[in-house]
């Protein structure tokens, strides 16, 4: 498992993210799960990710610049203010995938 970077989170609510960020490790399904659809269970098949990032850069989208987010794991919790550009790593991500 991956760690929070304790720098970046207010001290106040480190230790419960850190307990959230495991509880949502432990819910990553690996191969198949049984998903309950409608009430009615359905065998749905999660693909595993061939490559991983550890870190990435962003050299220039929408207001950031020059940002390099690491420590990067199979799960994530980008969390901060409104318009602190959460979404905007996210959606550099998604841009860069595609």
């Amino acid at each position: 498992m991956h760690t929070i970077s304790k720098e970046l989170i207010d001290s106040s609510i480190f230790d419960e993210l850190t307990k959230v960020k495991g509880k949502i490790d432990d819910l990553i399904p690996v191969s198949k799960a049984l998903v309950f659809i409608n009430e009615k269970k359905a065998s749905k098949y999660f693909e595993t990710a061939q490559t991983q990032f550890s870190r990435f850069y962003i050299s220039k989208y929408r207001k950031l610049e020059d940002i390099e987010v690491e420590k990067l794991g199979r799960v994530n919790i980008f969390a901060g203010g409104n318009n602190m550009g959460k979404t905007s790593i996210l959606e550099a991500f998604i841009w860069h995938l595609n």
